[in-house]
């Protein structure tokens, strides 16, 4: 994967090289908005080994993402290179999930034997990815255009911050930096009526080790050595199915 990553910057660096005798006229710019389904772990509602922790607070499990259905928008440029048919592409999206939290806080009510009210309340989790790759495309008639693509590049990423609140008082409040990683996608789209086109791409944002900050109550952990904890390496799987509907300038 690595190589991949490797190639992937280089064919970024050569792109000056590969276009510089083309026309300019022929590239285009396409606004695109998203709808993307999560899987696997990152659409899982709890994780495994989830609990309450005397010393640590609420766990929601290993690589849960708690993720639901979300949004994005996308601004892709693209440019012929060496071939009919093959483009130059480079893309970038916002995308991000709101969480499910439901499931989990059921969890915990249940592990206190529901002597407590827990309420987990949830931010969203945000990716920017910043993707270079290719394009190939095939005319089906005058109106209609058939292409696939694969990309890869670096993708800037933060997990959703939590805060859990027993019988009212806020007893846990975690957040989370924003940090690089990398990923790829790939996928297929059709362009119709010259100017639209549908998207279904594979998008793979790795498994980014995630760095933030717990802060507990000692009154509600009362056998915690300090209030807040730093995050280091809290692994999260994030993988998803994008589906998009764009317009070109």
């Amino acid at each position: 994967m690595t190589r991949f990553f490797a190639t992937a910057l280089i064919f970024f660096l050569l792109s000056p090289v590969l276009t510089a005798q083309e026309d300019e006229e022929k590239a285009t710019v396409m606004l695109f908005g998203s709808y993307m389904t999560p899987l696997g772990e990152y659409g899982s509602k709890i994780g495994s080994n989830a609990g309450v922790t005397r010393r640590f607070g609420f766990n929601i499990g290993e690589e849960a993402g708690l993720a639901v259905p979300g949004v994005g928008l996308g601004l892709e440029f693209r440019t012929p290179v060496l071939a009919k048919g093959l483009e130059w592409a480079v893309s970038l999206q916002c995308l991000t999930n709101l969480v499910s939290t439901s499931e989990v806080t059921d969890f915990f009510r249940k592990e206190l034997d529901d002597t407590v009210q827990v309420e987990l309340e949830s931010g969203a989790w945000f990716h920017i990815p910043l993707f270079t790759g290719f394009t190939y495309g095939l005319d089906l008639g005058t109106s209609v255009k058939v292409h696939a693509t694969l990309q890869a590049g670096v993708n800037i990423t933060r997990q959703a911050p939590r805060s859990v609140k027993a019988d009212g008082v806020l007893v846990e409040e975690t957040s989370f930096k924003f940090m690089p990683d990398f990923g790829y996608l790939a996928g297929v789209g059709v362009c119709f009526f010259g100017d639209y086109e549908l998207l279904i791409r594979y998008v793979d944002l790795g498994t980014p080790q995630y760095q933030g900050t717990r802060v507990l109550n000692e009154h509600f952990f009362t056998t915690i050595p300090r209030r807040e904890n730093d995050i280091s390496g809290d692994s999260r799987p994030v993988k998803m199915v994008v589906i998009s509907l764009g317009y070109i300038l």
